[in-house]
């Protein structure tokens, strides 16, 4: 049995105990759920019930009188894990329970082995997550080391519930960020400084005398682009795998270029007035479609 049903048994149990104490008061049950509600505050208990509230007009008494009556009868019912019960307010019962609840969650961990915490809610789902996707313009840095833990941790989350997960690192390796970096990463070759826009880590200055030391003495913007781009890449995969995270796809967004998807999509954006220019670039009208950013 897993967290969420030892809770909701334990919901359970206290439902039955209160309608019995109610019983046992000679107290009429208020129409609607008995259920107790987690308390907001650890010091207020772990679970809490207005059932007195509801009943003071019912019955002709201070609801507070009820609660202290009705706290009394939880406390004498033997109720598995109930450690005592207090009044609150105007007729809160605050209920506290024993640890004990919890150590029955770990002998469930124990004794349900690999198996604890899965299920086949999702059984016959295929997702596809991407996450990280860093660009490829130098090494990981701790906010993307953050994404992989938090997108690794999901996709383990997601198939440990049935559902059949492809992990996805979408690569930007197109467009104006990998030509900033190629520039920058030539003016240190060169023995310059990067553009004011463009990539100024002291990585770049390893990086550069690499290239020289490889390629020699005549190389072009172009050139160091792609040398960069798959310097860059491949420590990226190890530094992936190093952790244990591995990804079924490395999408190139080049692809999406070479195949004409982009130009196909802009082509029908621009088509349907979608679309404007501004400062050199193609901007999408997201307003005219109702994004009120």
């Amino acid at each position: 049995m897993g967290f969420l049903a030892l809770h909701a048994l334990i919901i359970e149990t206290l439902t039955t105990a209160i309608l019995a104490s109610l019983e046992a008061c000679g107290l009429p049950a208020p129409a609607g759920d008995l259920a107790p509600e987690p308390t907001a505050r650890r010091e207020h208990g772990d679970f809490q019930t207005n059932v007195a509230l509801r009943l003071a007009k019912v019955v002709g008494r201070a609801p507070r009188d009820v609660a202290v009556e009705i706290a009394a009868a939880l406390e004498a019912s033997n109720t598995p894990h109930l450690d005592r019960c207090e009044v609150a307010g105007p007729g809160f019962v605050n209920i506290f329970l024993r640890p004990t609840w919890l150590h029955d969650v770990l002998t469930a961990v124990v004794t349900s082995e690999n198996a604890y915490g899965r299920s086949d809610a999702l059984a016959n789902q295929r997702i596809n997550l991407e996450f990280v996707s860093a660009n490829p313009t130098g090494p990981l840095h701790a906010g993307g080391g953050r994404w992989v833990a938090v997108g690794d941790a999901l996709a383990n989350v997601l198939a440990s519930q049935g559902a059949t997960v492809h992990r996805e690192y979408y690569l930007n390796d197109a467009g104006n960020q990998l030509d900033t970096f190629a520039r920058s990463l030539l003016a240190r070759y060169r023995g310059e400084e990067p553009p004011e826009d463009g990539y100024h880590g002291e990585y770049l200055i390893e990086m550069a005398q690499i290239l020289r030391s490889e390629l020699g003495d005549d190389v072009d913007e172009l050139t160091a682009r792609e040398w960069g781009y798959e310097q860059n890449v491949k420590p990226l995969r190890e530094d992936l795998a190093r952790i244990g995270v591995y990804f079924d796809t490395w999408f190139s967004e080049r692809l999406l270029h070479e195949r004409g998807n982009v130009a196909e999509v802009l082509s029908t954006l621009e088509s349907a007035g979608h679309t404007y220019v501004k400062d050199d670039a193609t901007w999408l009208n997201s307003e005219a479609l109702g994004d009120q950013r």
